[in-house]
């Protein structure tokens, strides 16, 4: 046998040294390189399920903003599938006025990483529109973040995309709660100022009809004059009900409706704006219906009136025309106009329509809210379209707006009417044979003209009349002489003791004593309080003196 030579040995040494080395590697090494392989997979698939099956949307970005990955709750999102999104623009998946923040975001945050440590991880929240698939858009919150390689240089964008729609909307079902809120607290200010101002306009009232009486008592033979006070007479009892529109609009009062023919009040209405709106708008109606509504007679000036001073304003500039119509319309089961507001029957139509600017759509859905006005400071506070649909709504109607910028606007308004007739609501007359016989009167008041309209008045008609500004006074000259009178009149609202207070002195002196009790406002008493301490006849403010002499009249034939 050839003896083999010292080099092949080496050979055959280096070689099995090898292959030792490979063996010994193998045993020890592999085991762990195999676990930290199984370990990774199961790293990869736990990641891969969580990717996967979350709501959120995880994506990643390069930064020619081509997606390197998508998870797949985008098609939940969205509707999307992955292949469709990632073939997607940025600028394609969002709104335009949320593409133009994503670009700004990201522009700025390159800006600010060269000035700042990129090996801490820096985030950015966005809340964006992300459009659906049907053509409708989701409201999305997205936390986003540059990734760097070794260099420092930025690679790549890493997001999470949420569903938020749920959360804003309830962001906006609690704004709109607060913003009712503020109004509420809008309408409880209103309601204490009207409150506060009641008392004394409604004695400013009383005066302007005492004095209109008297007048009228006096002047028989001029029938020029005597319609000039009748017509001071009608404005004074349009402005005492409207008081009482406003203490029922602020809730501080109710409301009385009873039948009332519409026509009359709109062609009333006409008649004061044709003299108040410029020559150069034309007034057209069409009043082609007597039927009646249960309503009251100042409501319904202010929808005229608040609708023609709105369509005025639209035409004040160009000119135009305004178009008033009312007509009967009969609604039944299958009419297009059914719905929620309305049900089938007979509804008055009341049309007031303007040939002016029109109304843009995003204006139109807030012009029945309250203070909601386009009008600059001073021309309008934005309660007027608001008080018309309050008051329509109240009738169990239905107000709508057509309108078209260039076209003109045309209000709708639907009120259902009723068959019986219409309460005549004229020129109280004067009474002429109410004669007091010697009947003596305790009349107290802080309203000094009051006072003088009360003498004057019930002197005439033959009543003995003892008037104090002072209750105090009135009660110290009742109790020395408790049957010197036969009547108190009283007023509530007064400094030094109250109208309700005084009677209850004058009750414990003499328990059937008539009283009257006047009162323009008050939150502490109404008529059955006024009632249970014994108070026989409870009366609103503004007195009208005619009225107080009936029921005084009647309060003491009464007693009789």
């Amino acid at each position: 046998m050839k003896k083999p030579s010292k080099k092949s040995r080496a050979d055959e040494a280096i070689a099995s040294l090898i292959g030792l080395g490979k063996t010994s590697i193998q045993k020890s090494y592999y085991p762990q390189l195999q676990k930290k392989i199984s370990e990774l997979e199961e790293s990869e698939k736990r990641y891969r399920l969580l990717a996967e099956n979350i709501t959120d949307v995880i994506w990643m970005l390069d930064m020619d903003f081509n997606y390197l990955y998508m998870s797949p709750s985008i098609e939940h999102l969205c509707g999307y599938t992955v292949e469709e999104m990632m073939a997607r623009g940025v600028e394609d998946i969002f709104t335009a006025e949320s593409s133009k923040l994503v670009f700004e975001t990201i522009e700025d945050e390159l800006e600010k990483s060269k000035h700042r440590d990129v090996t801490e991880r820096y985030y950015r929240e966005l809340e964006l529109q992300h459009l659906h698939k049907d053509g409708s858009y989701v409201w999305v919150e997205i936390v986003a973040s540059l990734m760097y390689n070794e260099d420092t240089e930025s690679t790549s964008i890493l997001g999470v995309t949420r569903n938020i729609s749920k959360r804003k909307k309830a962001e906006k079902e609690k704004e709109k709660i607060q913003q009712q809120l503020v109004q509420a607290q809008k309408m409880e200010a209103i309601g204490t100022l009207a409150g506060g101002i009641a008392h004394d306009f409604n004695n400013i009232l009383s005066a302007i009809f005492g004095y209109t009486e008297l007048a009228q008592m006096v002047q028989n033979d001029d029938p020029e004059l005597r319609e000039d006070l009748d017509g001071v007479y009608v404005a004074a009892v349009r402005a005492r009900e409207l008081i009482k529109q406003i203490l029922a609009f602020s809730r501080k009062s109710e409301q009385k409706k009873t039948p009332l023919q519409i026509a009359l009040v709109v062609n009333e209405a006409l008649k004061l704006l044709r003299s108040s709106i410029p020559t150069s708008i034309e007034i057209k109606q069409n009043i082609a219906s007597k039927k009646c509504v249960l309503s009251d007679s100042t409501q319904i000036h202010q929808i005229v009136m608040n609708l023609c001073t709105n369509a005025y304003h639209a035409m004040r500039e160009t000119g135009g025309t305004l178009t008033i119509s009312l007509t009967e319309l009969e609604l039944a089961a299958d009419d297009p106009i059914l719905g929620v507001e309305l049900s089938q029957g007979n509804y008055l139509h009341l049309q007031v329509s303007d040939t002016g600017l029109g109304i843009a759509k995003e204006v139109r859905e807030k012009i029945f809210e309250p203070y909601f006005t386009t009008k600059k400071v001073g021309e309008g506070t934005g309660l007027g379209l608001a008080v018309v649909h309050g008051i329509v709504q109240n009738h169990g109607g239905y107000i709508s707006v057509s309108s078209e910028l260039g076209q003109g606007t045309t209000f709708h308004v639907y009120l259902p009417t009723l068959e019986s007739k219409a309460t005549v609501q004229g020129i109280v007359e004067t009474p002429s044979t109410l004669l007091g016989k010697d009947t003596h009167i305790l009349f107290v008041d802080d309203e000094i003209v009051l006072i003088g309209l009360a003498k004057e008045i019930f002197s005439r008609y033959g009543y003995r009349i003892s008037t104090f500004s002072d209750p105090t006074r009135a009660l110290e000259s009742f109790k020395t002489e408790p049957d010197h009178y036969d009547l108190l009149i009283t007023d509530m609202a007064m400094p030094s003791m109250t109208g309700d207070k005084l009677a209850q002195e004058v009750l414990q002196v003499r328990p059937d004593f008539p009283v009257i009790l006047c009162t323009g406002y008050s939150e502490k008493i109404d008529k059955e309080k006024a009632i249970e301490i014994g108070i026989k006849k409870y009366i609103q403010k503004p007195l009208i003196m005619s009225k107080l002499v009936q029921c005084v009249h009647q309060m003491l034939k009464e007693e009789e």
